[in-house]
């Protein structure tokens, strides 16, 4: 039976979802909150995710204010990159926030000061420090994030119950995990978008995002970092109530119909979205995101792919969705698919997804292209 609270240990903070569900911010990290150095996996912490209050009119953000993210930088091409994938899907736009930006910053700088592959919990007294979890860093910043009540079918016996959860949550990655044609920035940020519980949480209902990006051309006297290394932070927030949500009973994908740039494979994320499985050795291919609207309950009965140049099946692993994902890491009215290989480079694919949406059937249908990273 999943908790009323749940904890999760994933690599988008508050968003791990990265990562997913409500969550507590007082817990003590785990050894999983801290990845091993050069793992190569995305990192995991114990944060929250928000959910928007189940809305029958669409207060989806379609334009924001032009970010101040100095023109060329890794920064402006995460934002822009990030947003317009988000609004091309239904997710809506978020707002560069100054105070969120320095909370990112800060915790990436720890980071790579600290040599830190990944991880959401900084160690007081250590050079760089500026707060112990993500809670802290945007209190720190004078970020005042939001809460928000929402019902959420939460257990077994479908029971509605009402939790309180933080509208916060951050991702992170280092370069070390992912090959690309793309910026360091951009694709770091794709490998977190192929990272199905991390994907999950960006495409969230938050208003505001700050982020963090550092690099180094080396660390000579250090083996495991003796090249270059970048590393950046995503974090999302809301500071009220009124949070994006879609008109009632829509269905949104990301990627959708006309995404581009999808990476190919997936090598590492905590937690594991195949139990078991070394994605290491044996990666997953390029993942679907699923969303319906908050306080309804997602079932996917059916998901295929196709290489839509030759018609060749991609077989497609067993959809995880809040009712059967083992991990007790996204909710209800949310799941996802994954394909078991990795993709082709530079091709199209054609998605299906069948599913209910509170018991009333839909289907999708929509084509993506992969890129070069994985």
């Amino acid at each position: 039976m999943k908790p009323v609270i749940k904890q999760a240990a994933v690599a988008v903070l508050a968003l791990l979802t990265a990562c997913g569900g409500g969550g507590s911010t007082s817990s003590t990290p785990t050894s999983n909150d801290i990845a091993t150095l050069g793992s190569g996996t995305v990192a995991s912490t114990t944060t929250t995710t928000l959910q928007a209050l189940s809305s029958t009119a669409s207060t989806i953000v379609t334009s924001v204010a032009t970010p101040n993210y100095a023109q060329g930088s890794q920064l402006l091409e995460v934002f822009n990159l990030l947003n317009k994938d988000r609004l091309a899907c239904g997710f809506g736009t978020l707002s560069q926030n100054s105070q969120v930006d320095n909370a990112a910053q800060g915790h990436s700088d720890w980071l790579l000061v600290n040599r830190k592959s990944t991880g959401h919990y900084q160690v007081v007294g250590t050079t760089s420090f500026t707060g112990v979890t993500l809670v802290d860093r945007l209190d720190a910043a004078g970020y005042k994030y939001g809460s928000v009540v929402e019902k959420a079918w939460q257990n077994s016996a479908n029971q509605a119950i009402l939790s309180t959860i933080l509208a916060i949550t951050e991702v992170e990655k280092d370069i070390g995990a992912y090959q690309t044609d793309d910026s360091d920035g951009v694709g770091l940020l794709k490998a977190l978008l192929n990272s199905p519980y991390h994907a999950v949480g960006m495409m969230g209902d938050y208003s505001d995002i700050g982020i963090g990006w550092n690099s180094i051309a080396s660390l000579s006297s250090d083996p495991l970092y003796n090249t270059a290394r970048s590393v950046l932070v995503i974090d999302f927030g809301a500071t009220s109530n009124v949070l994006q949500s879609p008109t009632s009973g829509t269905i949104r994908t990301y990627p959708c119909e006309g995404t581009t740039g999808v990476n190919i494979q997936m090598k590492g994320e905590n937690p594991n979205p195949v139990p078991n499985r070394n994605l290491k050795a044996n990666p997953i291919g390029s993942s679907i995101v699923v969303r319906i609207s908050d306080g309804h309950v997602l079932q996917i009965t059916s998901a295929s792919m196709v290489n839509v140049a030759d018609g060749t099946n991609v077989t497609v692993l067993p959809p995880v969705t809040g009712s059967t994902d083992t991990n007790y890491v996204i909710w209800a009215n949310e799941g996802f698919i994954m394909a078991d290989k990795p993709m082709q480079p530079n091709t199209k694919y054609q998605a299906t997804i069948n599913g209910t949406d509170d018991g009333k059937s839909f289907s999708r249908t929509f084509s993506f292209t992969t890129g070069t990273g994985g």
